[in-house]
């Protein structure tokens, strides 16, 4: 049973009292002791081959053996020995010694001994000092005084001869003495003269010996003082010193090794090589026969490697080992000496400067810098490749030597660039920037900012010179760009006829504006620096200056507009105000453009009264043409009528030739008539358009069918082509269609000779977004000379200017025929070739109706057999009121005449009309209406013949 379950068994009252027991701090804390009753020194054994432990200092950095239980652990402990290697018993400490596995180990003194004779290993190892001396007590459990007193009692009860003979019982009896007793004597004397004869051997063996035990003392000093020396160097060295075993097992190591690799529990000695060398090594066995091999090919001076491993703290550390194997004669490896240097600083900084220098060269790429560097002590210059490179050189192209540099600079340079370096050189300065020219490979000259640094002795003296080489030749044309750009804005603003003027966002003040601004203020521009826009009240009107404000303010920028600024004398100026937000001399502005529009306002106001004068004009010349064309129709209508009279009499061939060509003379001044009061009213603004729904298709068939007998006379043929996917039902104006097609298919009648008139009517769709409705009159006639087809349009303009003599018109009828079509949306044109007939095309817009629309239904006639009635006519002009009569004179109606619309009323009151007409459309202030009469089937009006259209139709 070990000590330490001895206690337990004696704490757990499984025994009583325990003998032979050392007493320390913590035991007396549990136990009761008695005096001590014998002294037993306990002693540190060390092997042979260890020197230098003569104190327990000396422990330190070795692994020792102790028992389990023990006093010694705690005292070891206590002064600072923990790398320790715990047994069960003494025997098991001294076997592990007689192994290998310890050098040195503490037991009791006589076990000690005891077990080293046993094992024969009393030449092996030594007592190198005495740990401490103890002394054995009887101890009980902590309040067991009374047994204690008892068993102490006892043992002082025993009587020496009890006690002999305990020792008899234990050690065995004596020895009896030899039969030879007789021969005493003669033994006596012999081993006497034996005795002298030793005695003298002795005393000449013990000079002998004392000498060579002071030489082997001397030796032993010596040799204990160079390991004491050899230790302390080993102890006290900053490098971790480690011996191993030819497997790889840290056997030895110092205490700086244990400082940094140490673990918290335990020590280094029996851990693998590779624990230290990185925790990766150590999980990988292949590591260390890596190594173990390696040391076995390497040569004497062994082997190096810097590896990274793990401080007992837990930071990382870079060692760089020193590892030579130690060999015997034969060449076996019987140990490895393994010495390590702590270079983390020096790892740090080799990885501080290399990151600075993948640094400095990624800022130098970055930067697209090149780099020089002069050794004024060599005078010799290092160039890199992209300083080459700016220069158009190769690597290998340009030489060291700084004449080569020198001569690329331009002349007009060389005195500056010189002048900088040669500062820092006297040491005036420790660094430069100089702007200058440099050759390129190409004959071309580029800027070069070129910055360099010096470098000083530990005298002073600059030895060294570096820096950077920046291509600026882009910066330095952008530059010199920008200086001309800004050069032509400053001329813009100082010469622009329009006002500039900026002034503060803050307070509005001006900080700079152009001559022409100050013109339009009325001022000098000295006079209005520096002041604000309120103190010279140049806003006409705060509105304006708050809404331009607003605008900024939302839009960022204002454009053009029209407001009112005083000038100093306070007069006011008319100017288009546009202005943009803008920083200006550090602060923000707002850059304003005047322009002074008061001289075209005022012209704009007269154009304006030019204007309303030119339409008075036009008004009177409109209402001149209505009235002029009203009073030369009516005689007009008086011949036309009364040809019309005169036909339905009995007349000779040469009386009816002659009426003939009085009512075509008249037809063609009544037309005539009618175009100019229609253009007229175009011009006006007076000509309605009425938009209804109707067949285009139908539209143009009456057309050709009103003009087919025209057409007959003259024996040319004219026919109608409707295209089949025609919209039955469109929108369109059908009163001004037709009068376009009239006066279309009329001229092609007039101009065609012989052949042929098509009318076409269809519907384009190759715009699907706007389909389009085709008109077109084409003909075989004389045709339309190319030059002139561009004019034919045009009022009172004809192709040929001899064809109004011989086919009659003055040039009115397509120019009221293109305003009719462009003011329906659409457009007319021309195909023609003189001599081959002409095509009139007409383009309007398409617009389908999406449901047919009913005409208004006409009430049927009835059929009379005689009709009767009583007419009104009102007519100012008696023989226009003769035709009337004579015209109505075989008709069943009683006619009544009122020279005036005064008199038509007055007639109306007196008497019901069945029918009421007005020959003109201004019969005074009492127009005819027919809701005044009564109300009768079939009661209408009738306009008088050949009457008028427009603002002369019937009024009733």
């Amino acid at each position: 049973m070990d000590w330490d379950a001895a206690q337990e068994a004696v704490r757990a009252g499984r025994a009583d009292v325990i003998d032979m027991l050392f007493r320390n701090e913590a035991r007396e804390k549990i136990f009761l002791f008695s005096k001590p009753y014998t002294a037993v020194p306990v002693p540190v054994f060390v092997h042979k081959d260890i020197g230098g432990i003569r104190d327990i200092d000396g422990l330190h950095g070795f692994t020792v053996g102790v028992k389990r239980g023990d006093a010694t652990l705690d005292y070891l402990r206590e002064h600072g020995v923990t790398s320790l290697a715990v047994f069960d018993g003494y025997e098991d400490v001294v076997r592990a010694a007689k192994d290998g596995g310890i050098k040195v180990f503490c037991t009791d003194k006589f076990p000690g001994l005891y077990y080293l004779y046993k094992f024969d290993l009393e030449h092996d190892f030594r007592l190198a000092f005495i740990l401490y001396s103890g002394t054995f007590h009887r101890a009980v459990r902590k309040g067991d005084a009374p047994l204690l007193r008892f068993v102490e009692d006892g043992f002082a009860r025993i009587t020496p001869e009890e006690r002999a003979a305990i020792d008899r019982r234990w050690r065995g009896a004596e020895l009896p003495l030899s039969p030879l007793h007789g021969y005493g004597p003669w033994i006596a004397g012999g081993i006497g003269v034996a005795v002298l004869i030793l005695l003298t051997f002795n005393v000449v063996l013990r000079r002998t010996v004392r000498r060579q035990t002071a030489r082997l003392n001397d030796l032993l000093a010596a040799v204990t003082r160079s390991e004491e020396r050899y230790r302390e160097l080993v102890q006290g060295v900053g490098s971790v010193i480690v011996r191993l075993d030819p497997d790889g097992v840290v056997t030895f190591c110092n205490e700086y090794a244990r400082q940094v690799f140490g673990p918290a529990s335990g020590d280094l000695i029996g851990r693998t090589f590779t624990a230290l060398i990185g925790p990766e090594a150590q999980a990988l066995p292949e590591e260390m026969e890596n190594l173990l091999r390696d040391l076995a090919l390497a040569p004497a001076s062994g082997l190096a490697l810097t590896r990274e491993g793990v401080r007992r703290t837990g930071d990382r550390i870079w060692v760089a080992w020193a590892i030579r194997p130690l060999r015997d004669a034969s060449g076996q490896v019987l140990e490895i000496l393994c010495v390590g240097n702590d270079v983390t600083e020096r790892r740090r900084a080799e990885e501080a400067l290399r990151e600075s220098e993948e640094r400095y060269a990624l800022v130098a790429r970055g930067a697209n810098d090149g780099i020089w560097d002069w050794d004024i002590r060599t005078d010799s210059v290092y160039y890199s490749p992209r300083y080459k490179e700016i220069l158009g050189y190769g690597p290998d192209d340009l030489s060291k030597d700084p004449a080569v540099w020198t001569k690329r600079v331009h002349p007009d340079d060389l005195k500056l660039v010189l002048r900088a370096n040669q500062r820092c050189i006297d040491g005036e300065a420790d660094t430069f920037a100089v702007e200058f020219r440099m050759r390129h490979r190409d004959g071309s000259y580029r800027w070069i900012l070129s910055r360099g640094v010096s470098l000083r002795d530990a005298t002073g003296r600059v030895i060294r010179m570096a820096g950077t080489h920046s291509d600026i030749t882009r910066r330095r044309k952008d530059e010199a760009a920008l200086r001309e750009s800004q050069d032509q804005l400053a001329k813009i603003f100082r010469l622009t006829p329009a006002g500039l003027v900026l002034v503060t966002r803050r307070d509005e003040r001006i900080i700079d504006l152009n001559e022409a601004c100050a013109r339009m203020f009325g001022a000098a521009k000295k006079e209005v620096l520096g002041h604000t826009v309120a103190e010279f009240g140049f806003w006409h009107h705060s509105e304006d200056r708050e809404a331009i404000a607003a605008t900024l303010t939302e839009y960022g920028s204002v454009l053009g507009k029209e407001v009112e600024l005083r000038r100093m004398d306070g007069s006011i100026r008319v100017v288009l105000y546009s202005g943009v937000f803008n920083q200006a001399f550090g602060e923000p502005c707002v850059l304003a453009v005047l322009v002074d529009i008061t001289e075209r306002k005022a012209m704009e106001q007269a154009l304006v009264r030019s204007k309303e004068v030119a339409e008075a004009a036009n008004r009177a010349k409109s209402e001149f043409l209505s009235t002029m064309s009203h009073e030369i129709r009516t005689p007009m209508n008086t011949i036309l009528g009364m040809v019309d009279v005169l036909a339905g009499t009995s007349l000779t061939e040469r009386q009816s030739h002659a009426l003939r060509s009085i009512k075509i003379a008249g037809g063609n001044l009544l037309g005539l008539l009618n175009n100019i009061l229609d253009l007229s009213h175009i011009e006006a603004g007076g000509l309605i358009m009425e938009e209804k729904v109707c067949d285009p298709t139908d539209l143009t068939g009456k057309v050709v069918a009103m003009l087919q007998p025209d057409a007959g006379r003259k024996g040319v043929e004219l026919r109608l082509e409707a295209a089949a996917d025609l919209p039955r039902q469109v929108y369109c104006c059908p009163e001004r269609i037709r009068q376009v097609l009239v006066n279309l298919v009329g001229n092609a009648i007039k101009f065609t000779p012989q052949g042929e008139i098509v009318v076409s009517v269809a519907a384009e769709r190759e715009n699907a977004e706007d389909p389009r409705l085709r008109f077109a009159v084409r003909d075989t006639g004389i045709g339309i000379p190319a030059d002139r087809q561009g004019i034919i349009f045009d009022r009172f303009t004809q192709a040929n200017a001899s064809s109004s003599r011989q086919y009659g018109g003055v040039g009115l009828g397509l120019a009221i025929c293109k305003r009719l079509v462009e003011m329906m949306g659409g457009t007319i044109g021309v195909v023609s070739r003189e001599g081959e007939g002409s095509t009139f095309w007409v383009h309007l817009p398409l617009r389908p109706a999406s449901a047919a629309t009913p005409s208004p239904a006409v009430p049927p006639r009835r059929a009379r057999a005689r009709p009767s009635g009583r007419v009104l006519l009102v007519e100012d002009s008696a023989t226009n009121a003769e035709v009337m009569r004579l015209m109505l004179e075989d008709a069943p109606f009683e006619l009544t005449w009122a020279p005036s619309g005064q008199a038509g009323l007055e007639a109306f009151r007196e008497q019901p009309f069945d029918v009421g007409a007005d020959g003109r459309g201004d019969a005074g202030d009492g127009r005819i209406r027919h809701d005044r009469g009564p109300a009768r089937p079939g009661a209408g009006t009738r306009p008088a013949p050949h009457a008028g259209r427009g603002p002369d139709r019937p009024c009733l």
